[in-house]
């Protein structure tokens, strides 16, 4: 007789694979990694430290102008490395590029907004308002019946009308109990079924609130924008002359400041690699000293093993 021996299954392991957590935090770092760089808007510089910095909002977003001027005095307009002189050139054509698009932007927007109904969708908003009201106070679950329902209540009402018409008709007395059965059938779920259509009917109607509110609040911002966007421009427009004029005015302070900088380098570099060469010649002189020495030791240790061996 043969046996058959079966194997024993290994004992559970108690402690906690980390090795898919391991994983997962490998491929978000490489994705953090990537994405990083990516994120950057301009050229990365070493900002002057100041006792009161003003936050800069309108930097952080996605169409900001950044300009940099790096430590050896390049120019950066965003990413592309330019002249300082060509700069307000530059920044002058991104703002005429920006208020065209604007204005060619602007009537589509207005004319979305005109056949959104926003007066309309808060009309139909206080008719909702109004109704789920009532349905509350009367404890209407017929107010809340889907499609499904509401064409069964379609049914039962053309069955009514035909049990009305056969009332003298003894032949119908199943069916108007079949009807008494399933009206109380419905009017049970939708009543069992009443406050959690009710709250989520209140749900909706509050996100519908929330929703109409951030449309009035966007078509009063469309609406300023349309008065205020272009005096904005031109503002920086006028802004953007006046610093043409400065730059340019100040090109050759800049220039001057630095051929003086690196001047400055120049001596500084020259005078360290002086006082190297002065620190080198001390060094060499002590090595010398120090060799000395060591001849005079040697000499010295050799004299008395010449006496010893007379």
């Amino acid at each position: 007789m043969s046996v058959i021996l079966k194997q024993k299954s290994p004992p559970p392991v108690a402690d906690i694979n980390v090795t898919p957590m391991v994983d997962v935090m490998l491929v978000l770092l490489i994705i953090f990694m990537v994405i990083t760089p990516m994120l950057s808007k301009g050229v990365s510089v070493d900002l002057v430290k100041t006792v009161n910095p003003i936050p800069m909002q309108a930097a952080d977003k996605s169409d900001a102008i950044i300009v940099a001027v790096t430590r050896d005095g390049k120019t950066y307009l965003n990413t592309t490395q330019m002249k300082a002189e060509d700069l307000p050139g530059k920044v002058k054509d991104m703002l005429t590029n920006r208020q065209q698009a604007f204005a060619e932007r602007l009537p589509q927007v207005q004319a979305a907004a005109r056949t959104t109904g926003i007066s309309d969708l808060e009309q139909r908003r206080e008719s909702l308002k109004h109704e789920l009201t009532r349905a509350q106070e009367q404890a209407d679950g017929f107010a809340f019946a889907d499609a499904k329902e509401r064409a069964l209540m379609t049914r039962l009402e053309r069955a009514r009308a035909m049990l009305e018409h056969g009332r003298t008709d003894p032949q119908m007395d199943a069916a108007r109990e079949r009807y008494r059965r399933v009206v109380g059938a419905l009017t049970w779920q939708l009543a069992q079924e009443f406050p959690m259509r009710m709250w989520d009917a209140k749900k909706d109607l509050s996100q519908l609130s929330a929703e109409l509110a951030r449309a009035r609040f966007l078509d009063a911002d469309l609406t300023r924008a349309q008065k205020e966007e272009p005096a904005h421009f031109e503002q920086f427009a006028a802004r953007i002359a006046a610093l043409d004029q400065r730059i340019r005015a100040l090109l050759p302070r800049v220039q001057a400041l630095l051929k003086l900088q690196r001047g400055a380098v120049q001596e500084m570099a020259v005078a360290e690699l002086q006082a190297q060469k002065e620190r080198l010649a001390i060094y060499g002189t002590q090595a010398r000293f120090a060799v000395a020495q060591i001849y005079d030791r040697a000499r010295l240790a050799k004299v008395p093993e010449n006496a010893t061996q007379q």
